[in-house]
């Protein structure tokens, strides 16, 4: 091991132990109560002073000790974040990137399409890029999040001011199935782009060191051909970061369904599965074609697990998805998962094996951009099987409640008229048996309908 190498893990472990500070969720400013007591308000109106900073979304809360309000800035200005030293994965990679330039290390900033950021560095001693993960103190280990978390990765990119770099296979020992759920955009399109980036960046440089980015991109490209296995220093190592409650609903805790850093779950812990919640708050918001065209439309299909946001009526193979997973677009969800069932090429929503109730809420605000509905429609799909039930709830903050059964579809809702925000609830509870979980499923459809939508919201809208 190199001094620089060295003096990198020295770096790694200072920003995690000593420097920065993971957060759920805010303390109460008023009365002091811990993050465990601020429950989630979705995003409230960033100021001009949070706006600086690169914090567009900003995170509201309310003490549930004394009522007042809270806030959580998501600060995307790494100089800021010197300052407040605290956020999750995206205000730790920012902030160690920057650490990383200032003692001089060459490093990059690393996106991940599923949920992750972290940071790449340059080893002069090895000539090839090291992943470096704060928030984990991790260095070397690229087949952590698919071997040790268990997650499914699409697109995953490397920033620095002279590149932009598809690294993909760098943390996959699933290249053909990475490559079925990379639906985004054309491949040859997404290297033009990339490419073109890379040129724009690289034109003030000397021509030597364009040569020298030139050699290194063919080396890293001979290593993205190689043919990788998950070691066993990072199977079942599950997400250490975040609570527990937080890594559970990312379903982030390991690839071998353990709950800690290392315990397996006891039987009794097995036979009592605990209610996961998915709480990313996620609010639809109309964007600026929206308000334009008058209409906000927002779709969801399990076949290609992704939403989109064109107001066509029939969506062709060239509409590209918006964002990908159920679990992005929801605002709040108890126990549901995605099924796929691979013999009978289906693909749905459930409750997760084991639970007796399940729930799930999307919601959209178009107040954001001083409008309100003029008129909509939902349409929704859920099917039932034995004794399950399952139920759909459409709310608006004009006072409209419309109660939907499982024999229905939606359609047209004049009661959502002069609403500015609405909510879409679905309850599952019933079944027989060991299956019981399968006997209650959203949207089920041919695992090949990439582009048929069984959640499909279809918004009038006009500024007030």
């Amino acid at each position: 091991v190199s001094e620089q190498e060295c003096l990198l893990l020295e770096l790694l472990h200072w920003f995690k132990e000593d420097f920065f500070s993971w957060c759920d969720a805010p303390e109460c400013e008023r009365c002091g109560a811990p993050p465990a007591q601020m429950q989630s308000v979705g995003h409230v109106s960033p100021s001009s002073d949070d706006l600086r900073y690169g914090a567009s979304r900003v995170e509201g809360y309310r003490c549930t000790a004394c009522g007042s309000a809270g806030r959580f800035p998501r600060y995307n200005h790494p100089g800021k974040l010197l300052e407040t030293r605290r956020g999750r994965c995206g205000e730790w990679a920012n902030c160690f990137t920057l650490c990383c330039r200032a003692v001089g290390f060459e490093a990059r900033h690393v996106v991940d399409w599923t949920d992750h950021v972290w940071t790449e560095v340059f080893s002069d001693r090895q000539q090839r890029w090291l992943h470096c993960d704060p928030c984990e103190d991790c260095c070397d280990k690229p087949l952590l999040y698919e071997g040790g978390w268990g997650k499914s990765l699409s697109y995953v990119l490397a920033f620095s001011f002279e590149e932009a770099v598809d690294v993909t296979s760098r943390y996959t020992a699933k290249k053909e199935e990475v490559e079925t759920r990379r639906i985004l955009c054309d491949s040859h399109a997404l290297m033009k782009c990339l490419a073109a980036i890379t040129t724009q960046r690289q034109r003030p440089l000397s021509a030597e060191r364009k040569q020298e980015l030139a050699r290194r991109s063919i080396v890293e490209t001979v290593e993205f051909l190689s043919v990788k296995t998950v070691a066993d220093n990072v199977t079942g190592q599950g997400r250490v970061s975040g609570s527990m409650a937080w890594r559970l609903a990312r379903g982030e805790t390991s690839g071998d369904s353990r709950t800690d850093g290392g315990a397996s779950m006891t039987a009794a812990a097995a036979s009592a599965p605990p209610t996961v919640k998915t709480e990313t708050s996620y609010i639809f918001e109309p964007s600026e074609s929206d308000v334009a065209a008058g209409c906000m439309r927002v779709r969801y299909s399990a076949a290609s697990d992704a939403y989109f946001r064109q107001h066509s009526d029939e969506l062709s193979h060239g509409d590209i998805p918006t964002m990908l997973g159920w679990k992005e677009g929801i605002f709040m969800a108890d126990n549901i998962q995605r099924k796929v069932e691979n013999d009978w090429k289906m693909a749905y929503l459930a409750r997760r094996s084991g639970g007796s109730e399940a729930s799930a809420t999307w919601t959209i605000d178009v107040s954001s951009e001083g409008c309100f509905i003029d008129s909509g429609s939902v349409l929704v799909k859920g099917d039932v099987y034995g004794s399950g039930v399952l139920s759909w709830t459409i709310s608006g903050d004009n006072g409209a409640l419309i109660e939907i059964d499982s024999k229905s579809s939606g359609g047209a809702m004049p009661d959502l008229a002069g609403a500015a925000m609405i909510t879409i609830t679905t309850n599952m509870s019933g079944g027989d048996g060991d299956v019981a979980w399968q006997h209650t499923q959203l949207f089920r459809q041919s695992s090949e309908e990439k582009r048929v939508c069984l959640l499909d919201v279809d918004l009038r809208i006009r500024r007030a």
